[in-house]
């Protein structure tokens, strides 16, 4: 064969291999996804948006198996994608949604998919080890780690980074989580369960932290990491005869008759709880006791951490103790106490029979049947809420009552320099609107129950509408171009680029505007 021809094949047979290398390169995408065409999103399904508005996923039916669609991406085939149970609010029917998890930020997910009759975790496209049973996993705050309940046999395990704990009977959820990173994301803790001998019906539970293990409690309240993440208590009952104890980085308090609401500060230097002994209810804050009441509830601290309220009940009545003071007014109920973010007013729900009353610096308002929670503006020198009784509902701004609407009302909400305030109205009758400082928009056939944001300058009001049967966002009164639908909430990229999802055609995309 001459040279000349034998290079030649060389350097096809050199440049088949690096096209095939380069071809195979998935760029951006994750491991075991298929680089085939996209099944579109199936009919009445909403894709699940992660929680920075960059990413979107959904589960679609190929060939009989189930896949989920990441970013346009297809993912591996598998027998069932696992769904979540969730339920919107108090009252209807519980639904089901794909089981996707993303993290907060940094674009991972995960979700269970079941092959060959077992489980496995599915993070990043990467299909983890087998199980019988799976249940949520958990990123910490940027995805660099994930947590997840395992089922071996009949025992139960916390998988975290690819590594098993300990095995349980159980593993307990806490706030509906069953596993926790701390803020930090350093951190895990979770609750494991076993039962105390095989002939009693009593079940010990174990803080597990960093995995160590803690004391055994007859019953648990709320797991919880300070804000800094160096910190991590829980009221626990150690015996049966009602002695809870505060259990803070390992260390027990002196046992009480019934542990609540334990509670950090922002900066993490404060602890309080509501504890009960023979005397009475009464909030320990500081390690330091406050007086006995009938019954006590919902502690807070202000933004800056130095200020301290909750609900105290006597007589027959509740008020507010505000750094100590009890409140002179009091009432059948008290409930959400909340300081604004200058800490320097606080503000709470008050009711006296049937009426509310919302009470700001001691100061109580007009009566309602029914109020939300109060809403400060970031400078702390305004205020707003939302009240309903039988004629309607309306907005409260500064105490000064706005239209009387009946009809459904999304929360205020203030601009960042504090001069505006908006909020939607959507009416019982059919259609709905935006209130922007007092003055109502244009009138569609819907509008989000979300209500409206403002841009980060608060110079501009974005939201979503409905017409004939196609969905757009509102800019400062101007219509973008319509969808099928408009998906979640609209998100910043920038303080002058905004973003949100649309479907058409059952193909959804991410759409980003520039404000001019």
């Amino acid at each position: 064969m001459p040279r000349s021809l034998t290079g030649l094949l060389i350097c096809l047979v050199l440049g088949c291999i690096v096209a095939t290398c380069v071809c195979g390169r998935r760029s951006g995408g994750s491991a075991n996804s298929q680089e085939s065409s996209v099944p579109p999103l199936p009919r009445d399904t909403l894709p699940v948006i992660s929680p920075d508005g960059k990413h979107y996923s959904y589960v679609a039916t190929v060939d009989g198996k189930q896949v989920v669609v990441m970013d346009g991406r297809v993912g591996e085939p598998y027998a069932e994608v696992k769904a979540q149970w969730e339920r919107h609010g108090w009252e209807g029917p519980p639904t089901f949604r794909p089981g996707i998890q993303f993290s907060a930020t940094g674009g991972h997910f995960a979700y269970a998919a079941r092959i060959r009759g077992k489980w496995a975790m599915v993070v990043d496209g990467h299909l983890g080890d087998p199980y019988d049973d799976l249940d949520m996993a958990v990123f910490n705050r940027d995805g660099t780690r994930v947590a997840y309940p395992a089922k071996k046999g009949e025992v139960w395990e916390v998988v975290c980074d690819g590594t098993e704990g300990k095995a349980y009977e159980r593993i307990m959820a806490s706030s509906g989580i069953y596993a926790m990173f701390s803020p930090d994301g350093s951190r895990l803790a979770y609750v494991g369960v076993n039962q105390e001998s095989p002939s009693m019906a009593r079940w010990l539970h174990y803080v597990v932290v960093d995995g160590k293990e803690g004391q055994p409690c007859f019953h648990l309240w709320e797991v919880l990491f300070s804000p800094d993440s160096q910190h991590v208590a829980y009221a626990g009952e150690r015996d049966y005869d009602q002695q809870w104890v505060l259990v803070r980085d390992g260390q027990a308090s002196r046992p009480y008759k019934l542990i609540r609401s334990v509670t950090f500060s922002s900066d993490s230097s404060r602890l309080a709880f509501a504890a009960e002994d023979k005397r009475g209810h009464f909030m320990v804050v500081d390690d330091s006791a406050e007086p006995v009441y009938e019954r006590v509830s919902q502690p807070v601290f202000s933004p800056d951490s130095r200020r301290f309220a909750y609900v105290a009940r006597t007589a027959e009545k509740e008020f507010l103790v505000v750094d100590g003071v009890p409140a002179e007014t009091r009432f059948d109920q008290v409930l959400a106490p909340r300081f604004s973010p200058d800490s320097r007013r606080v503000a709470h729900k008050g009711r006296e029979g049937e009426k509310w009353y919302m009470v700001i610096d001691s100061q109580g308002g007009p009566q309602f049947q029914d109020l939300w929670t109060v809403v400060f503006s970031p400078d702390s020198l305004r205020v707003a809420y939302r009240g309903s009784s039988q004629d309607g509902a309306r907005v409260v701004v500064d105490g000064e009552h706005g239209p009387l609407y009946k009809a459904w009302l999304s929360s205020p909400v203030f601009s960042a320099d504090s001069r505006r305030v908006a909020y939607s109205v959507r009416l019982h009758e059919g259609g709905g609107f935006v209130v922007l400082d007092g003055q109502e928009g244009k009138q569609y056939a819907r509008v989000s129950g979300a209500g409206p944001v403002f841009d980060p300058a608060g110079s501009h009001l974005l939201y979503k509408a409905m017409d004939s049967g196609r969905e757009f966002i509102v800019l400062d009164a101007t219509e973008n171009k319509p969808h099928d639908r408009v998906v979640g909430d609209v998100f910043f990229d920038a303080p002058d680029v905004y973003a949100y999802f649309a479907i058409d055609g059952g193909e959804i995309r991410r759409v980003t505007e520039t404000l001019q």
